[in-house]
């Protein structure tokens, strides 16, 4: 039994240290997402009135708040670099499933010509759905960012409602345009 057991972990581990590129891409965005956001809130730029505790968020505030005032609040605490850390660790396995064997160049390189770029302006390949879910990911994110910049609120749960709505319909359509007619 426990060679049954051994062998179960070490696939769970093998999963989560070795993702597939679907989910070496779901690591890195996420990863550099929460990145992003644990370097604006130690600079106190996350929102205008408040700190996040990354503690408190990601134990949905069992172990203490999740939002502190600024001017209460300190700058840095152990919680950030936890979550930065956990941040790290995700863009690490990310990056090394992402570049495989080719160099940083290479792979960013590989990002700048994909096939996304070539659906804003429309392609003949993947028909309108691709089109469509091409705008809606740069309408989303755009959203996001903007919000985020011009308002300081890139915690706010309404613009994550609105920019979630419109990215997740973005890759659901662009995964839809892809899809072969016999499949």
């Amino acid at each position: 039994m426990s060679a049954t057991t051994e062998g179960e972990e070490r696939g769970l581990m093998s999963m989560i240290t070795e993702p597939t590129r679907v989910i070496a891409n779901w690591y890195l965005g996420v990863g550099l997402w929460g990145m992003l956001l644990a370097i604006l809130n130690i600079l106190g730029l996350v929102d205008r009135f408040h700190r996040v505790s990354w503690g408190g968020l990601l134990t949905f505030e069992m172990t203490n708040s999740a939002l502190g005032s600024k001017e209460d609040a300190p700058t840095f605490v152990a919680g950030d670099l936890v979550f930065m850390l956990m941040c790290g660790i995700l863009i690490y396995f990310g990056l090394r499933t992402l570049m495989g064997e080719n160099t940083f160049g290479e792979w960013f390189q590989s990002i700048l010509k994909s096939d996304s770029w070539t659906d804003i302006v429309g392609s003949e390949e993947g028909g309108w759905s691709a089109v469509i879910g091409a705008w809606l990911l740069l309408i989303g994110f755009g959203f996001y960012i903007y919000r985020g910049i011009v308002h300081m609120n890139w915690i706010d749960a309404g613009s994550y409602s609105v920019a979630i709505v419109l990215i997740a319909t973005g890759f659901i359509l662009r995964s839809l345009s892809t899809i072969d007619d016999q499949e």
